[in-house]
């Protein structure tokens, strides 16, 4: 795996090797209620966060968001990235974002490559637990259930310049897609008018005339006698 990361405009030359003498482990999660599963709208942005716990300071770091889910949906879109402050830094030179929004389509159901460095070249980001990033993120398909995301393609510079790939990932953050109340409205007056038709069917004559049936000269005014004698007598728009 290559950084994308400008790291050789710093004059630093990283080589691969198997293992650090730590690792960190990155999730996902939130900070309201279960931190690591949410409940949203379709079609509505999300934002979630990219939280790293390390035993080693770290001199970069690049990653992937991957959705998860065994069947996975390709509907997630990544529309912004904002990474957190020290000890991250700021100057968009260091930094790398996808061109967004970004939708996370097959094969790989992944977004590009997000990456930054530390803030402090000498020491890196030093140990302990913090955030990386703020990603903010829609679910624009048809289907609502229960999706998954995580991190993939880790790769990290520690303060000796080699890079790892050793990093872990914390369990998969679960996001529960409901439908937009629009949507749910519009679904209940669905059913509602449904509803009303076959009632309007079933009384005799239609209670005013517009909705009767006349089959052979007389009103139908039963479900299962409707159906059972249309096929045989034809049907005439009457008033009962």
């Amino acid at each position: 795996m290559r950084w994308i990361v400008p790291l050789l405009t710093l004059g630093l030359s990283l080589g691969t090797v198997d293992a650090a003498w730590g690792y960190p482990t990155l999730m996902i999660m939130d900070m309201l209620g279960d931190p690591h599963s949410t409940t949203v709208q379709a079609g509505s942005p999300f934002e979630v966060l990219v939280q790293i716990d390390t035993t080693v300071s770290i001199m970069g770091l690049q990653l992937r968001v991957r959705e998860t889910t065994a069947a996975p949906s390709g509907s997630f879109e990544l529309n912004s990235v904002s990474f957190s402050t020290l000890p991250w830094s700021n100057d968009s030179n260091d930094q790398i974002v996808p061109a967004l929004p970004g939708l996370m389509d097959g094969p790989g159901y992944e977004s590009d490559y997000i990456a930054n460095l530390a803030d402090d070249l000498d020491n890196g980001t030093g140990t302990g637990k913090f955030l990386f990033a703020t990603l903010n993120l829609t679910y624009a398909g048809a289907f609502m259930g229960e999706y998954r995301l995580n991190l993939s393609d880790i790769l990290y510079g520690g303060t000796n310049f080699d890079d790892f790939t050793d990093a872990q990932t914390g369990q998969d953050y679960t996001i529960t897609v409901i439908p937009a109340p629009g949507a749910a409205v519009l679904g209940m007056i669905g059913l509602g008018c449904v509803g009303w038709v076959k009632k309007r069917l079933r009384e005799p004559g239609g209670k005013g005339g517009n909705y009767g049936f006349q089959v052979g000269g007389r009103t139908v005014d039963h479900e299962y006698e409707m159906g059972s004698t249309i096929s045989d007598a034809g049907v005439v728009a009457g008033g009962g």
